[in-house]
């Protein structure tokens, strides 16, 4: 199953670039705000969490971030994904089995909160997951090209293929960057007749932000 973790991005001249640059460029612009919050439409993006729900997502740059779920009318279903508070040490997990960890620093697990967050996620925290997109291991090649289509969900946008293939299984993703390579639109896979998709909306970077309001909530 194809997570949200995929990622690659570059530099200046938007037009030459290749399709894996442009898309490490993207990327790039995230790690260097110091703030961004969006919300962010998920529908069986990973199969971690295979629900369609909201969550909206706040950032500051050495404080911490929350992503939490939003407009849920009903108990949380359980492939939906839970609530996420950070202080810039240790995250605070709402929603189901309610605990405390701490932040991933192992580039070998990808924790919840960057799997419902996607790739934006790994770049604004400078994750150690972003070395399996940039220095990929042995044995795990991603391979970048350009696909063909232009709008995606009535947004102009480019779209960047990403292709993993490990011990001969191939698979891909499709990523839709901004023509202008400042932001990510969002990302859709499709395996065994299935699609999954993660749509960033209301992007806005270096919002202000106060960390106090990314403490969980106090029952």
């Amino acid at each position: 199953m194809i997570t949200s973790a995929f990622a690659l991005v570059c530099f200046t001249n938007t037009s030459e670039l290749s399709a894996k640059d442009a898309f490490v460029q993207t990327l790039n612009n995230y790690a260097k705000l110091e703030s961004f919050s969006a919300d962010l439409e998920q529908d069986n993006s990973s199969g971690l969490f295979s629900g369609k729900y909201h969550q909206h997502l706040e950032f500051k740059k050495g404080k911490g971030f929350k992503l939490v779920v939003t407009g849920l009318k009903e108990a949380r279903p359980d492939n939906v994904a839970p609530d996420y508070y950070c202080d810039g040490d240790d995250v605070s997990i709402k929603g189901r089995n309610d605990r405390v960890d701490p932040i991933n620093k192992d580039k070998n697990i990808a924790p919840g909160y960057e799997v419902s967050g996607g790739v934006v996620m790994s770049w604004l925290l400078d994750s150690p997951m972003k070395v399996m997109f940039t220095k990929p291991p042995e044995g795990f090649d991603l391979q970048f090209s350009w696909g063909k289509r232009t709008e995606w969900k009535g947004i102009k946008v480019k779209e960047v293929v990403m292709t993993r293939k490990i011990g001969g299984r191939s698979t891909s993703a499709c990523y839709f960057i901004a023509p202008d390579h400042k932001h990510l639109v969002g990302f859709e896979w499709t395996r065994d007749g299935k699609t999954g998709i993660l749509e960033y909306k209301n992007q806005k970077d270096n919002p202000k932000i106060d960390a106090k309001d990314l403490k969980p909530p106090v029952n």
